[in-house]
């Protein structure tokens, strides 16, 4: 076989559920689609990064199929109905046209002259064959890396946000965008990174913890008081007994009126700084810089995330009242009656 042909590939065994592997482009040959290859008759399966694959073992035979010319060309009538001594139900192709007779391009079949008023009654068909299977010449070059088996790693998906005074953009933080140590980056593969310690920067934590509050927060028992790509600030609504303010109305220069006129409003509820944050590197006031998320594994750093999110929604939601034993130097968790 031509050597042009062959495939190279890299693979990693582990120790009781398969091997995975990867093809690597070497010299001038031409890849194959892994995804038409049967080795050792089996197909391989997909992994949960790109351009790496599953099968069970070592391969010893690699085929792929090589699809045949289809054969018995001919035209049929399109409309059987019309058949006659004059207009057969079946032409041979070769009867009535020629490759290139006539026509644009060489590849083309062009009917002869003797039968050309009838070319636009006739429709051309061919029989298909099989493909035939066909052994390929391949390489494989393990790795040496153990690992204990394989398992497809947890989803990294978490929708964040940058929403400032000139600009609006929402996106979405995958496994692509996170970080990892520099080393493992050029000792491991890409397919194994996710086992590896796993990061994310302050302001993508930044952006998903914004994002997860503005989509989840109940407005009646906590409200956000800002909102930029600089700084983010919850208060907890507490409530308590309503009791109201008044305040003078002024005029459009900030003066009095020659009779004071006065606004009076209800209020039911104070407001508590519960959380706030801005990013590290550009911190802002005396707001606290978030660090980023981080894990030994990209498992354990979704799980980190999401009982991070989980509890501080919990927090952030929950329903508080002034206390009614000391006269709202504390707060208690409201109750309510069923």
């Amino acid at each position: 076989m031509d050597t042009a042909t062959q495939l190279y590939f890299r693979a990693i065994i582990t120790k009781s559920s398969g091997v995975l592997i990867n093809q690597v482009t070497r010299g001038m040959y031409k890849p194959e689609d892994i995804t038409k290859c049967l080795f050792d008759g089996k197909a391989p399966e997909r992994s949960w990064e790109e351009s790496w694959y599953c099968i069970p073992v070592l391969p010893s035979k690699i085929t792929h199929m090589v699809g045949q010319p289809d054969i018995n060309h001919r035209f049929d009538l399109i409309d059987p109905s019309m058949e006659s001594e004059q207009i057969p139900a079946t032409f041979k192709r070769e009867e009535v046209a020629k490759e290139g007779h006539g026509t644009e391009y060489s590849w083309e079949w062009g009917w002869f002259d003797k039968y050309k008023h009838l070319y636009s009654l006739y429709k051309a068909v061919s029989d298909s064959q099989d493909g035939i299977e066909q052994e390929l010449e391949f390489d494989i070059e393990t790795l040496d890396i153990e690992i204990d088996n394989i398992k497809t790693p947890k989803e990294i998906c978490y929708r964040a946000c940058r929403v400032g005074s000139w600009s609006s953009e929402k996106y979405i933080v995958t496994k692509d965008k996170v970080q990892h140590q520099l080393i493992d980056t050029i000792l491991f593969p890409k397919v194994l990174l996710a086992t590896r310690p796993t990061k994310m920067s302050s302001r993508q934590t930044y952006d998903i913890v914004r994002a997860h509050i503005k989509d989840h927060h109940d407005k009646t028992t906590s409200k956000i008081v800002d909102d930029y790509d600089f700084c983010f600030k919850v208060e907890k609504r507490i409530a308590g007994n309503p009791y109201s303010v008044v305040t003078e109305k002024l005029t459009r220069a900030g003066r009095s009126y020659r009779k004071p006129r006065y606004n009076t409003r209800w209020v039911n509820s104070r407001g508590v700084v519960l959380f706030e944050m801005t990013t590290k590197g550009k911190p802002w006031q005396k707001y606290t810089p978030i660090e980023g998320f981080s894990a030994d594994t990209a498992d354990e750093l979704v799980e980190q995330i999401d009982t991070y999110l989980a509890e501080l929604m919990a927090v952030i939601n929950a329903p508080v009242e002034d206390c009614t034993h000391c006269g709202g130097t504390g707060v208690q968790e409201q109750t309510t009656s069923e």
